[in-house]
């Protein structure tokens, strides 16, 4: 009886190292929108404290006019930031989508060898039985006959 062999085993692993590595490209780029997300709470948060800051300096029977403008400059810097991590971040979803998709396309192709493994193992198993199965036919049919 012969053993089994897939002939595209081979290409069955390339696949899934190849997956494998989409994958990893995957989490990196989802780390990179944590980090990114991350960024921007940190900068919504200053930007916060430097408003309640600025009214608490408006308040202050001492109010220092230099710290106001400052206070205004530094806001502006903030708010500058906060705008380039949300483009940096409509890029990232960008590629992050095209990532996903490439994963997507990758288990595809995975999935359709292992499909096609599972039919030839089929396959393979139902004439090992039929030739199995001749095999015993012919022992029994020598057996009975007469000599």
């Amino acid at each position: 009886m012969s053993k089994y062999r897939f002939r595209l085993e081979t290409l069955e692993k390339l696949r899934v190292a190849q997956r494998d590595q989409q994958r990893a490209a995957l989490a990196d780029g989802y780390r990179a929108e944590q980090i990114l997300a991350d960024q921007r709470a940190a900068l919504a948060d200053e930007a916060a404290a430097l408003r309640e800051a600025q009214r608490a300096a408006l308040v202050s029977p001492y109010m220092n006019l230099n710290q106001l403008v400052e206070a205004q400059r530094y806001g502006i810097v903030l708010h500058a930031q906060q705008q380039l991590l949300q483009e940096q971040s409509g890029r990232l979803a960008v590629e992050v989508e095209r990532r996903r998709l490439a994963v997507v396309e990758a288990d595809r192709a995975v999935r359709v060898l292992e499909k096609l493994d599972e039919r030839r193992r089929a396959e393979h198993r139902k004439q090992q039985e039929r030739a199995e199965h001749k095999q015993l036919d012919e022992v029994a049919a020598t057996r009975h006959r007469p000599s």
